[in-house]
């Protein structure tokens, strides 16, 4: 396919692709899909791991979120939206009974407040992997942690 732009009558332009047949066709997305990137964190022992960190000031919008493990007695697994002040669970998992294998794609807004890292944690030594989609949000757009909880 070829990239090409769409011109409207009032000299705006619009990102199009071509068509085998040479006719141009609007792309639409939204910001997740163009601007969604991700990281992931994997454990192999008790502790906390800082998946990903918004940039100074800034925040996260959460699109996707994968967890898999080993079973483990007496292990839990926590994916959280944390400030180091403020903590929101977003996932607990046990695994007494079986192992973790837990992928979601968030249809809906998600988002973190001002500096709210995602943090996995883990309690027991066992083999954890945790995946993060996300997309970091500027300052400017940010909520505090106390706006942010008022509208949820």
């Amino acid at each position: 396919m070829i990239k090409t732009e769409i011109h409207g009558g009032d000299g705006s332009k619009n990102a199009a692709v071509l068509d085998a047949h040479g006719h141009g066709t609007l792309a639409a997305t939204n910001p997740c899909q163009l601007l969604g990137t991700f990281k992931s964190a994997t454990h192999a022992a008790a502790g906390t791991t800082a998946i990903v960190t918004p940039n100074g000031g800034g925040s996260m919008l959460v699109t996707d979120i994968l967890v898999t493990s080993e079973k483990k007695q007496a292990g839990t697994i926590t994916i959280a939206f944390t400030d180091g002040t403020n903590t929101i669970n977003i996932l607990v998992f046990n695994t007494n009974d079986a192992p973790v294998q837990f992928a979601a794609s968030v249809a809906g807004r998600f988002p973190g407040w001002k500096d709210a890292r995602i943090d996995l944690v883990t309690v027991e030594d066992f083999d954890v992997t945790a995946t993060v989609g996300y997309v970091k949000i500027s300052a400017k757009d940010s909520l505090s942690y106390s706006d942010w909880d008022a509208i949820r």
